[in-house]
């Protein structure tokens, strides 16, 4: 953004959208320092720039921070190879799945763990036919985590794995796991990764470690994604009684039977989005 400014500073006929995939400066980690003075020069670079692009509206409500511009949605969309669906037979013990990172203590399981420890307790789940399986280069982390629920039992973790492994191990899964957080001045933030889980067609659990995201959640209803989950106490009966419900039919049946609302990925479209920013540059007097 700093060049484009330089560029658009030297070349005031050219067009710039300035898109961010993230806020500027993220106000849950704070890597940055004088904060003050930072936001002062980002109010600076957007003053250059003809539109501000973003993925979402909690995105698009904390860019309004900088400036006074209207902040066009674009919306992500799963990549070309995301549309090639992996055919594979579905694990023959009920498979919970992570894979990704956890962030230091920006991502937390917790709400999972202790839901699956309270059921097995309870015998509702039977521990030799649950597994609940990591990829991700945080091993160590999830096993401290693990051991304080006593679920190592039916634990199985992978450590690194290539892409191609990691759909794969999406797509064989009963049920993906997204950890996310949310914040005041972000909402409904959509990764990479939710597309992944999306293409392997399993119910999804979203644990979010923040606020109420109500962005999130009426993605995940309007597409029957799964479930949307808090880390606060009253959340955790809504993910025992869905985990029962899908542990029962995968005893019944020995599948999950889950259809994702298809509209998702025509909602969701690289296409769509490009043909609406196309769109907005026509429109625009330069």
């Amino acid at each position: 953004h700093i060049i484009a400014y330089m560029l658009k500073s030297r070349n005031p006929n050219v067009v710039w959208t300035a898109d961010f995939r993230d806020l500027p400066f993220d106000p849950l980690y704070k890597n940055y320092f004088w904060y003050w003075f930072q936001k002062a020069i980002m109010r600076k670079i957007f003053s250059k720039a003809d539109h501000i692009t973003t993925f979402n509206n909690g995105i698009g409500t904390g860019l309004k921070q900088y400036t006074e511009q209207d902040i066009l949605i674009l919306e992500n969309g799963p990549f070309v190879e995301l549309n090639e669906r992996i055919t594979c037979n579905q694990n023959s013990v009920f498979t919970i799945q992570y894979t990704g990172s956890l962030f230091l203590n920006e991502r937390d399981p917790k709400p999972l763990f202790e839901a699956l420890q309270e059921l097995i307790v309870g015998n509702i789940m039977l521990p030799q036919k649950v597994k609940l399986k990591y990829a991700g280069k945080d091993d160590n982390q999830w096993r401290q985590k693990l051991a304080k629920f006593q679920l190592s039992e039916i634990s199985e973790i992978q450590g690194m794995v290539d892409y191609k492994m990691a759909r794969l191990l999406q797509t064989e899964s009963h049920i993906n796991v997204i950890l996310t957080s949310s914040h005041q001045e972000y909402t409904g933030i959509i990764t990479g990764k939710f597309f992944e889980y999306i293409s392997a067609g399993r119910p999804i659990i979203c644990l979010v470690n923040g606020k109420t995201d109500r962005e999130l959640e009426q993605i995940f209803d309007k597409y029957h994604l799964g479930i949307v989950v808090y880390t606060e106490e009253e959340n955790k009966e809504k993910l025992k009684n869905f985990l029962s419900n899908l542990y029962e039919e995968f005893e019944k049946t020995g599948s999950i039977k889950w259809q994702i609302n298809p509209n998702v990925f025509d909602d969701f479209n690289w296409t769509k989005t490009v043909q609406k920013w196309v769109k907005k540059l026509a429109n625009d007097k330069y």
